[in-house]
């Protein structure tokens, strides 16, 4: 059986986050969450999810749960590129997502 090439949807979201305030408390975080599917909209289970921080360069990285869904947290606010990976499937990369965190 010749192997098909498939392509990963990516779904996320950034979110914000509004810390709880403290008097210690300068600033917050952020995460990016959501789903990954194939394209037949069947979820796709230990992907692995990688947000780098444009500015900096620091990665986060995390894998999909049975049920495709991922939580990259915490992140510093800031524009991240998020790439996506699974064994069969070409990466897909998602630029220009945004983190945005409140402080208290």
């Amino acid at each position: 059986m010749k192997p098909r090439p498939v392509v990963l949807l990516l779904a996320c979201a950034a979110a914000s986050v509004a810390p709880a305030p403290t008097s210690a408390q300068v600033g917050g975080g952020g995460s990016i969450q959501g789903t990954v599917f194939d394209p037949s909209g069947a979820v796709v289970p230990g992907a692995s999810v990688t947000a780098t921080n444009v500015a900096t360069a620091v990665n986060t990285t995390r894998r999909t749960t049975s049920a495709g869904v991922y939580v990259l947290s915490p992140l510093a606010p800031g524009e991240y590129t998020v790439a996506v990976s699974a064994e069969g499937f070409p990466s897909l990369t998602q630029e220009h997502v945004l983190v945005d965190a409140l402080s208290g």
